[in-house]
């Protein structure tokens, strides 16, 4: 049985229902404060997130780039001029991860590492099957003792790996790596030039128009 919504305009829907009913009007809120709104249909929020940042810093290596996700793939993204906010969530306080932070979170590995640990060994939560006769310990000892999927696959042991495995770890190396593709905006839309000192009152005015036609929590 699926949970239901208790309070809010849209109390008695389930929340799954919730969510999709809010998307509009969430969109409709940030677009009255001149915030840029996309919904790519074939990517995932954090192709997104990630496509954008890579654009963005790009073009503009000097700008330091925050991403607002608690989806762990995009720790993919984390380098020294694109840092993760993760809201508070649960009574676990807001975090800012950086470079530095990765390795803590990862069991020690970096960005890229982890990356390489997922094509080994999928992911659950998006459905993406692990690489045949590869367990969680045999796929942490290759990273740790190689580095990278790219230099065990340089000794006899890896490319034999990589020979009777070819085809799972193209297909994972696909799945589980955000896209680059998923933002073709040019980078100039991501300005916030247009954020002006009536934003905050746009954005109330906005959001009592929503709730009053109760599309929105």
């Amino acid at each position: 049985q699926q949970s239901l919504v208790t309070t809010g305009t849209l109390a008695g829907m389930t929340k799954k229902d919730a969510v999709y009913a809010s998307l509009k009007p969430t969109k409709d809120l940030f677009r009255s404060v001149g915030i840029f709104v996309t919904h790519p249909k074939r990517y995932e929020a954090d192709d997104s997130l990630s496509s954008a940042a890579w654009r963005l810093c790009h073009n503009h290596p000097e700008v330091l780039m925050y991403l607002t996700s608690p989806d762990k793939d995009v720790l993919q993204c984390v380098t020294e001029n694109v840092h993760i906010h993760i809201p508070e969530y649960n009574k676990i306080p807001e975090r800012i991860i950086k470079p530095k932070d990765v390795p803590r979170l990862r069991n020690g590995l970096s960005a890229r590492q982890f990356l390489d640990l997922q094509i080994l060994l999928g992911d659950k939560v998006d459905s993406i099957p692990p690489v045949p006769a590869c367990h969680p310990a045999t796929a942490m000892k290759i990273i740790k003792t190689h580095g990278s999927l790219q230099a065990y696959f340089k000794t006899p042991e890896g490319d034999k790996f990589y020979r009777s495995r070819a085809t799972e770890l193209h297909r994972n190396k696909e799945l589980v790596k955000l896209s680059r593709r998923a933002f073709m905006y040019p980078a100039s839309s991501l300005s916030f030039d247009k954020l002006t000192g009536t934003a905050e009152s746009s954005a109330f005015t906005t959001l009592k128009a929503l709730q009053s036609r109760k599309s929105l929590f």
